[in-house]
């Protein structure tokens, strides 16, 4: 199964990667030509600039004409070629920071767990809340390959205190819940309704083991 959240990431990292080569060779462009707007030519330049023509002349003489060489512009497009080439590879190298540096403001490979596929996938938390308590109604997803035995919802319910008051499980059906296949689970609670503040949802199968879910409506 194809997971958007890799495609994503990639995308924000070749786009950022984008803008930082572009910012670099312009800067980088900038540069070299304020540099060689204050520095004096070099011996280089003022040989190809300067003494080669005056030789072609003496040995020439006048009878054929001069072409004028164009330094400057073979001198732009080198730096320029300088610029891109330097930019580009610091543009790569942001690339994997980007996508794969475990830097906290950064949302990428090494930060984040949403780009792997998780099994489950909770499409639907339908909640209605009444004087005696509150009931539950809702929609999850096989994302594996395999049917997945003894599925339940656990809902974990905290207090006023925000402190674990009562977990109730419910089972979702179908059972076994097939590969690429919906389930549905219900869940009504009376008790301890004035001392509520929320509830979790979590998932185990058969082996009472935790099922990471994730929430949205992208089924895959």
């Amino acid at each position: 199964m194809s997971n958007p959240e890799v495609l994503l990431i990639l995308d924000n990292s070749l786009r950022m990667a984008l803008i930082t080569f572009l910012a670099l060779f312009f800067v980088f462009l900038l540069y070299a030509l304020w540099r060689r707007r204050r520095v004096p030519r070099d011996l280089g330049d003022l040989i190809e600039e300067e003494i080669e023509p005056q030789l072609s002349e003496g040995l020439l003489g006048q009878s054929e004409p001069r072409q004028a060489s164009p330094p400057v512009a073979r001198n732009f497009l080198r730096t320029a070629l300088r610029a891109l080439i330097l930019a580009s590879g610091l543009a790569t190298l942001s690339f994997f920071v980007y996508g794969f540096a475990p830097l906290p403001y950064l949302h990428n490979f090494a930060t984040e767990r949403s780009w792997q596929t998780q099994p489950l996938r909770l499409t639907a938390l339908k909640f209605e809340r009444f004087h005696e308590g509150f009931s539950l109604e809702g929609e999850v997803w096989n994302q594996t390959r395999e049917p997945i035995e003894g599925l339940r919802a656990i809902i974990k319910i905290r207090d006023r205190n925000r402190d674990l008051l009562d977990a109730v499980e419910a089972t979702v059906r179908p059972q076994p819940l097939g590969p690429g296949r919906k389930g549905d689970f219900q869940f009504r609670y009376t008790e301890n309704s004035a001392f509520l503040w929320g509830y979790q949802v979590e998932f185990h199968d058969a082996q009472d083991d935790i099922l990471p879910h994730v929430e949205g409506f992208d089924i895959r």
